[in-house]
């Protein structure tokens, strides 16, 4: 895909340049917003799960929950929780978390969020 800055887009309209590297589009190989979503719920629960351990707070990760209820309202996001996407989506995320990560990577119990405690179900 490619993207562009807001400031490119503005130089490139008005006829200015600053003549830096990056004022036009260029080409980025971006995730899809549901492998991004997946990937958002196994980011919190890992910080709910280290917030349990050691009492560190999330911080700036408590943005995730916004990012989850903000895409969870998209079809597309339903359609794929509802697939095996999902499961396909998770267990490449447990391959590459465990492969790369393998010291701090919390996987959720039996690789289900909803026995996660970072999302209790009430």
């Amino acid at each position: 895909m490619k993207i562009q800055s807001y400031v490119g887009q503005f130089l490139g309209q008005t006829g200015i340049s600053l003549g830096a590297d990056d004022e036009v589009a260029f080409e980025m190989r971006l995730l899809h917003f549901r492998r991004t979503f997946v990937e958002k719920m196994f980011a919190i629960h890992g910080k709910v799960e280290a917030f349990k351990k050691t009492g560190r707070p999330i911080g700036g990760y408590a943005r995730h929950f916004y990012d989850l209820y903000c895409l969870s309202d998209r079809p597309e996001v339903l359609a794929m929780l509802q697939s095996g996407e999902y499961d396909n989506i998770k267990a490449d995320y447990d391959r590459i978390s465990t492969e790369f990560f393998h010291k701090s990577y919390v996987p959720p119990p039996d690789m289900t969020f909803s026995k996660s405690d970072a999302f209790p179900v009430t």
